[in-house]
């Protein structure tokens, strides 16, 4: 079995969220404008099967994505 990432999620999620809300000038909670930018950028990317509601990957019934969609994502990633 492997260890859970979980922890590392949210601490990056909590770092680039908190520079999100600096540059911004807002205020808020961290992790969900991280998880506002995830969301966003899936948008740019234009999927419209994706939709995350935690940094992390934990079960939410809001919380969704397709393989192609991962794909997709993955591929931006590397780019």
């Amino acid at each position: 079995m492997l260890p859970s990432g979980n922890d590392g999620a949210h601490a990056m999620a909590r770092f680039i969220g908190d520079k999100l809300l600096t540059q911004e000038g807002a205020t808020g909670d961290p992790i969900q404008r991280f998880v506002q930018e995830m969301n966003n950028t899936t948008a740019s990317l234009g999927l419209q099967n994706t939709h995350f509601s935690n940094a992390a990957g934990l079960y939410d019934a809001d919380h969704y994505t397709t393989a192609s969609d991962l794909a997709t994502i993955a591929a931006h990633a590397y780019s």
